[in-house]
């Protein structure tokens, strides 16, 4: 009822036009159009190569773009493909349907920025991925994948944009998971920085959200410092990853412990060595958490997972129908992948990160 109201609210203020246009694009986003576009399109003489298209006009330039990728992953597989081509269709939407209070916090050249660097990093770690084409305007695009075969099937007057609920459901229905992979001149770099700065101490990761979109999601930097020196004190090394959009502070400065973490927050290859290698990795609701989430090799504790007032975090773990209630974590999760709903005071990550150590311990003495 309530979500009627708003769109109630939205004809009143936007007019009869924005009505028409969101209808129009919910059915060009749906699966029954997909279907259909996919039957007609498998009529159609095609080449051999594979180009994913992520349209920007119902896709964000942001880490969703990990969803889409694992999907893809799974589709060569289930194809054939051995590798296949990113194609970046750029955003041409009509000024009513803009998620206005998402890009005006952003602006533009953050937007651009995402667009151009942000989504090739992430390419990068998708193994099968051997390039990524992004074109000045949608005709361009439009033109250049009418004639090969595409993921998802039958893009063109459709424009599927939910891959998060199709990854989920590939995980569900087929257990298969698909990793990303670090780039071997990274892990040959890391490797060296590991040999000077932390050879055999154990890493703990602290990614920090610090955005002017859907703040009550921002990470409360005190509270992080002062866990990073209770690890510290404990024989951890912690490094803080900070957020790309506001990564220092009003004097110019990173939070303390950053280190290698600010080339981590412009470099996904080596953000991702970083997580796969941590003892642990801490998170709030934010998109670099996707990587952690959707694999079997990044230990982590999710806080405030769910929380009141924010514009896509539900505000009970009822909200994640992939989360297990009880054992809180994704069904597919480990021991050493846990959520939570508190707060990320001081006193509340340190009494998960001790909960952690005490499973981790656990699973040494039953693996040995």
């Amino acid at each position: 009822m309530e979500r009627l109201i708003n769109i109630f609210r939205k004809v009143r203020k936007e007019g009869i036009v924005w009505l028409f246009l969101r209808i129009l694009s919910g059915i060009r986003a749906s699966k029954i159009t997909a279907s259909v576009c996919a039957v007609i399109g498998r009529m159609k003489s095609k080449t051999d190569d594979l180009f994913a298209v992520y349209d920007l006009n119902v896709q964000s330039p942001s880490f969703n773009l990990v969803q889409f990728l694992l999907c893809v992953e799974h589709y060569c597989i289930k194809n054939g493909y051995q590798n296949y081509s990113v194609v970046i269709v750029p955003k041409e939407l009509n000024p009513a349907l803009e998620w206005k209070e998402l890009t005006e916090s952003y602006g533009e050249d953050a937007i651009n920025y995402r667009t151009i660097n942000l989504l090739s990093s992430l390419a990068s770690l998708s193994p099968r991925c051997n390039g990524v084409l992004s074109f000045a305007t949608r005709k361009a695009a439009r033109k250049f994948t009418s004639k090969a075969n595409v993921f998802p099937e039958g893009y063109g007057f459709s424009t599927l944009g939910e891959f998060g609920d199709t990854l989920t459901e590939i995980i569900f229905k087929e257990g298969i998971f698909c990793e990303f992979k670090v780039p071997n001149h990274i892990n040959a770099v890391m490797d060296h920085w590991h040999s000077i700065h932390s050879k055999d101490t154990p890493i703990v990761t602290i990614t920090i959200r610090n955005s002017k979109f859907d703040p009550v999601r921002n990470s409360k930097v005190p509270e992080w410092v002062r866990f990073a020196e209770y690890v510290e004190s404990l024989g951890y090394k912690p490094i803080i990853i900070p957020d790309s959009d506001q990564p220092f502070d009003e004097e110019g400065l990173p939070p303390r412990f950053t280190d290698i973490g600010l080339a981590a927050t412009y470099n996904m290859g080596i953000r991702l060595h970083l997580y796969q290698k941590a003892f642990v990795n801490c998170y709030v609701p934010n998109g670099p958490g996707i990587f952690a989430i959707y694999s079997t090799n990044i230990n982590y504790i999710y806080m405030k997972g769910w929380l009141e007032g924010a514009c896509i975090t539900p505000s009970t773990v009822d909200g994640y129908y992939w989360i297990d209630p009880v054992a809180l974590r994704p069904y597919w999760g480990s021991d050493l992948q846990s959520w939570n709903g508190d707060d990320d005071t001081f006193e509340n990550i340190k009494k998960h990160f001790d909960e952690f150590c005490i499973r981790f311990n656990k699973k040494r003495v039953s693996d040995s």
